[in-house]
């Protein structure tokens, strides 16, 4: 008998992958000692609206361990989950985007995606690598 949440977080965690527009992910070499950004982009909006606009992509970095995200402006609370791709075990947290905060990973070698879903209906997702 199979879980009924899987297909859902099979189907979310392939449509992120395939919606990263060829971006490379964030390979983290030393997990204990790095300080790696790892690029959020927003899938709901994929045109610009200007050259001139600024990023209000979320900065997330990885340092030993955990992921640290902040928002340029809050866009109320988020969704957050990051999925070890091998295994699909996922990690999940809601958290206000007005302050910086914090999501606790660990450092075992895998392929993650990350997904941040905000009130404001936006969905930012990354990817990062983690090596032996």
């Amino acid at each position: 008998m199979t879980h009924p949440k899987l297909p859902i977080t099979i189907t979310l965690l392939l449509t992120a992958i395939f919606c990263l527009n060829a971006a490379e992910p964030t390979v983290i070499r030393n997990p204990h000692r790095s300080k790696d950004r790892i690029p959020l982009k927003n899938q709901r909006s994929m045109t610009p609206n200007s050259e001139l606009e600024l990023t209000t992509d979320p900065e997330c970095v990885f340092i030993d361990g955990t992921l640290h995200f902040t928002f340029p402006r809050s866009e109320g609370m988020a969704k957050v989950s990051v999925t070890e791709t091998q295994t699909g075990k996922e990690n999940r947290m809601s958290a206000l985007t007005l302050y910086p905060f914090e999501m606790t990973v660990g450092c075992r070698p895998g392929y993650y995606v990350i997904m941040v879903n905000t009130a404001k209906d936006n969905c930012y997702v990354g990817e990062y690598i983690i090596e032996e």
